[in-house]
């Protein structure tokens, strides 16, 4: 039996990927480049057989978007809720944030008259972020609910802790059954 060839591993992979997706490929390749290597270090071959240039790229997925419909839906399961959770949802809507830059949110960093806030987002940099006139109403109306002081979280869990971003999670896949997304 004659040495083992990169061209042969070629003809091989293409016969074998027919039909077969673009990950389990590459996850396939990944496999087959550590067994190579592995015999390269054994030296049961002379050289590496596998080319990295025969990874496949993966298309990255779009994130999905509400239509004008389901925010409705949405907008309207969210007057259900919580006094907390709607203030939450209606300020992940109108401001923009991501969910950790809503949980390290404190109240100092929230300005209640100009509809804006201080975020602390990616790579510790603060920005400015304005929200809607019905988040801010909402907004007071939970803050009138609790004694806090400045330093406090805006949005905080039953235990008087700062809402994590696993508990914002929660409210907010709970809004989406609710609205049926």
């Amino acid at each position: 039996m004659g040495e083992l060839t990169s061209g042969d591993v070629l003809t091989w992979l293409n016969k074998f990927s027919v039909g077969k997706n673009t990950i389990t490929l590459n996850l396939f390749l990944s496999t087959l480049s550590s067994f190579f290597r592995f015999c390269l270090e054994e030296e049961y071959l002379e050289n590496m057989v596998m080319k990295t240039r025969w990874r496949l790229k993966i298309p990255q997925g779009l994130p999905n978007y509400l239509n004008e419909q389901e925010y409705a839906q949405v907008k309207l399961a969210a007057e259900k809720l919580p006094l907390r959770d709607r203030a939450l949802i209606l300020f992940l809507f109108s401001s923009g944030c991501r969910r950790a830059e809503v949980e390290k949110l404190c109240i100092e960093n929230v300005n209640l008259d100009s509809r804006t806030a201080e975020i602390l987002g990616k790579g510790n940099k603060y920005r400015q972020t304005h929200f809607s006139v019905e988040c801010a109403i909402v907004l007071k109306e939970y803050l009138l609910t609790r004694t806090y002081e400045k330093k406090d979280p805006l949005f905080m869990n039953k235990f008087g802790n700062k809402l994590q971003s696993n508990g914002i999670y929660n409210v907010v896949r709970k809004l989406g059954k609710m609205a049926g997304l």
